[in-house]
């Protein structure tokens, strides 16, 4: 039986039909006779790729190859390069830079993986490095087999982690962090300001450095944001967003900064992570990115409404990721929800009670 071959099919007949898919399309698929060599065949894929502009050479080292698969403009675009590029990095160091990229094994992801869950990573953390490795090798490497393939890569748990922070606990942090800034004197402190965005729009600071200042409306009765397009996951359309009282003093902070375009997710990571050691005790298990999280749950919490905060979170349409957010809040809106039925239950069978021992009018003056 001939090699089984990416992108290729057997067929009845036993001769092999290719076909490449290439920036997400099919090529015009080509049917080899029965006993076609694999060099053949996979020349003629790899022709492909060059004719449509999808073809990698693969280079010297596996370094090389991912610095090539971020310099691309399509990675370049997204918010989360810098995340992407951190992934990749850390598997740079595991799996050696030297080397080939051809010469990744599928064992040898199962063991790095493996490592990091025993080292306490959680599943979802380990997931998100996989998925960036995973899709270097499928955008830049696409003739070699994705190492990926039937790895053992963790499964997200059936009940996720509520990550929902009291404000109380978010405001006295905020309260610890410097006004001013460490490098620039009597220069407000840019990290505090994108922390407190965070936790009063929910807006992430990779989408937060492309707003401009035309998107604010700080004055009258309507203030809003305008949040551009995102295109995480499948992709949101632009937004227009109201502020709160909160948050609009947050954004006058942000526009007296000048902040626009200046945002540094690992800075502002940093000074949150800062203050929330000095303050210690509870303070020293909240997240940064717990902020987000925290927002979308009190949305919840008091709309009830999951397509309100799916909007305001910038989630795509019936999202899925929507319910994650707000997970934190389910037990006290389910809770609000039985109770508020059992109220509406006991008024309507005291409605009934009533009706039922109401003497009529006319019996009344017969007598």
């Amino acid at each position: 039986m001939p090699k089984k071959l990416r992108n290729v099919r057997l067929l009845p007949s036993g001769a092999r039909q290719a076909m490449p898919r290439i920036k997400g399309k099919l090529v015009k698929p080509k049917t080899f006779p029965k006993g076609t060599p694999d060099s053949e065949i996979l020349a003629w894929i790899e022709e492909q790729q060059r004719n449509h502009g999808d073809h990698e050479t693969e280079g010297d080292s596996l370094a090389a190859d991912v610095a090539a698969y971020l310099a691309k403009p399509a990675v370049q675009r997204k918010a989360t390069r810098a995340q992407i590029a951190t992934h990749l990095g850390l598997w740079l160091d595991r799996l050696g830079r030297d080397r080939t990229s051809r010469s990744v094994s599928t064992s040898e992801l199962n063991d790095v993986m493996h490592a990091w869950l025993n080292d306490g990573l959680a599943s979802e953390t380990v997931r998100k490095r996989c998925t960036s490795l995973q899709s270097f090798f499928e955008k830049h490497c696409p003739t070699l087999k994705n190492p990926f393939h039937k790895s053992d890569k963790p499964k997200l748990p059936k009940v996720l982690e509520a990550r929902g922070v009291d404000y109380v606990l978010i405001e006295r942090v905020l309260a610890t962090m410097a006004a001013l800034s460490r490098c620039k004197r009597n220069a407000a402190a840019l990290g505090k300001i994108v922390c407190r965005i965070m936790a009063y729009t929910g807006i992430p600071p990779a989408t937060l450095n492309k707003i401009a200042e035309s998107d604010l409306v700080l004055l009258g009765a309507s203030p809003s944001v305008r949040v551009p397009a995102r295109d995480k996951g499948e992709g949101v359309e632009a937004r227009t967003l109201p502020l709160s009282a909160d948050a609009l003093n947050a954004f006058r902070d942000f526009d007296r900064a000048n902040g626009y375009g200046c945002v540094s997710v690992k800075s502002a990571s940093a000074s949150w992570r800062r203050a929330c050691r000095l303050l210690g005790g509870a303070a020293r298990r909240v997240r940064f990115y717990d902020l987000r999280h925290s927002y979308l749950t009190e949305t919840y919490r008091v709309t009830k409404d999951l397509a309100t905060v799916g909007r305001l979170g910038l989630h795509a349409e019936g999202s899925t990721m929507t319910a994650r957010y707000a997970r934190a809040a389910n037990h006290e809106v389910d809770t609000a929800a039985v109770n508020a039925l059992s109220a509406a239950l006991a008024a309507r069978r005291a409605a009934a009670q009533a009706s039922e021992t109401v003497v009529p009018f006319a019996s009344v003056e017969s007598a």
